[in-house]
């Protein structure tokens, strides 16, 4: 997931892609996974994310995504002026 939202909202990679760290590392703090599970995980989910960069139906869904956040970011800060 937080491959995803970083893609779709690079501004805020960094902060995307720590959550999604600390989210695995919280399941290992609460005992529903070892580390080596969230570790094979991490590589199973970048192995799969690249692999769908290779489809056409994925990366239209995207510039759809983008797109439409690109649209709302744009209509929030009109809001916020």
């Amino acid at each position: 997931m937080a491959l995803l939202l970083a893609e779709i909202n690079p501004a805020a990679q960094d902060a995307l892609l720590k959550y999604g760290y600390e989210w695995g590392q919280s399941r290992v703090i609460a005992g529903y996974h070892w580390q080596s599970d969230i570790e094979a995980s991490k590589a199973v989910v970048t192995a799969v994310f690249a692999r769908l960069h290779a489809e056409e139906a994925f990366l239209a869904d995207m510039k759809k995504a983008r797109d439409e956040f690109k649209r709302l970011s744009a209509k929030q800060k009109k809001k916020t002026k």
